[in-house]
């Protein structure tokens, strides 16, 4: 149980860092400045 999040979370996190240097981070960076 415990195994299978920490897959799904480490699969996640890499999914969301390789997609980090396209679009993603440019969203992100808007939602910072609006939450600023």
């Amino acid at each position: 149980m415990i195994l299978l999040a920490m897959l799904v979370f480490v699969v996640e996190y890499s999914h969301h860092v390789i997609r980090a240097p396209g679009h993603q981070s440019k969203e992100q960076i808007c939602t910072r400045i609006t939450s600023l």
